[in-house]
């Protein structure tokens, strides 16, 4: 469901994402085509914590949908930027080296699935680890309270008794 609410939340971690990705890609040392796929597989690491982390209210999850309209939606949506890689391997096909754009897509998109489930998976382990996991029932105190001594079986009469016929 739509909140209007959460629209701060989604603006204002966009701006941040932006931003850090903007100052990154700028100081990296690296060519920028190298430092933007650093940054869709780090962004996509942390878009699936953030999911693995907040799964589904029932499941109890760590991440609050606050946080996740922060992080997941605002920063992780303006942190990785799929224009910048498609416009990169745009014009590397334009520059006549369409062997490294495609290269590029293909890096980027199997390594993005690779750190977004490795993302996901540590968040899991973390829930269930800190003993947050919903799955694992609650103990009930009642039923240790009234739990009785086991009735001692009866013994059995050393005569058997013959099935009637």
């Amino acid at each position: 469901m739509f909140e209007f609410g959460r629209l701060r939340f989604v603006a204002v971690g966009g701006a941040l994402g932006a931003l850090v990705r903007w100052i990154l890609v700028s100081v990296s040392p690296f060519e920028p085509r190298l430092s933007i796929l650093a940054i869709n597989v780090a962004g996509s690491a942390l878009l699936g914590f953030l999911v693995g982390g907040s799964k589904v209210k029932r499941d109890r999850g760590f991440v609050t949908d606050n946080q996740f309209a922060l992080l997941g939606a605002g920063f992780c949506g303006a942190f990785t930027t799929f224009s910048t890689f498609a416009l990169d391997a745009a014009q590397s096909i334009e520059n006549g080296v369409g062997g490294a754009a495609a290269v590029m897509a293909v890096s980027t998109s199997v390594l993005a699935v690779v750190g977004a489930g490795i993302g996901y998976r540590i968040a899991v382990a973390t829930k269930t680890r800190s003993g947050r996991n919903a799955r694992a029932k609650p103990k009930s105190r009642t039923k240790a309270k009234n739990r009785t001594k086991p009735r001692p079986k009866k013994k059995q009469s050393s005569t058997k008794r013959r099935p009637s016929r």
